[in-house]
């Protein structure tokens, strides 16, 4: 179905980067602005909780945390967990997230975007199959490299990893 529609020069001007930052058409470009107004309408203009989100989260000062291991941040912090039970629990979760990201990820790759977008580190892509994780603390070094082989156990994804003092090298 074809529509024509009129917009002003700054409107035009967004479509155009938008155009050229995905290398997409402006058909293309325009039925992916709709379909993303769709899926999160609700989000953007009633209570503008993406617009917080994409704030928190920009800032790199805030974290997306899985409501399990917040449990366990806080039964450590009350003193009604062992270290232990705590590791052997997050052995547990990060299982877990290997059976719920099935689907949802094609590939280790994936998995590293997802975890990035909690904030839990920066990626940075160092070849095909080999990533480096920049922590954002040396001692999330242990949390961050459990997560990630369970996951990835869990997924069928055989990964090294190598610790440096702030970094985690993930290789595919």
């Amino acid at each position: 179905m074809r529509i024509t529609t009129s917009m002003d020069e700054d409107t035009y001007r967004t479509l155009q980067a938008l155009m050229e930052g995905r290398r997409r058409s402006k058909s293309k470009t325009i039925r992916d602005a709709i379909e993303f107004y769709a899926r999160y309408r609700d989000q953007v203009m009633d209570d503008g909780r993406m617009n917080l989100y994409m704030e928190l989260l920009t800032s790199g000062e805030h974290l997306i945390i899985d409501v399990d291991h917040w449990i366990l941040f806080m039964r450590i912090l009350e003193g009604t967990m062992e270290p232990e039970e705590f590791w052997e629990a997050h052995h547990q979760i990060a299982r877990s997230h290997g059976d719920q990201f099935r689907g949802k990820v094609r590939d280790m790759e994936g998995v590293l975007k997802r975890l990035e977008a909690c904030n839990l580190f920066k990626l940075r892509k160092a070849s095909e199959g080999e990533f480096t994780l920049v922590l954002g603390a040396a001692p999330s070094k242990r949390f961050l490299k459990i997560l990630l082989e369970e996951v990835a156990e869990g997924l069928g994804f055989d990964i090294k990893i190598k610790e440096d003092f702030s970094k985690l090298r993930v290789e595919v």
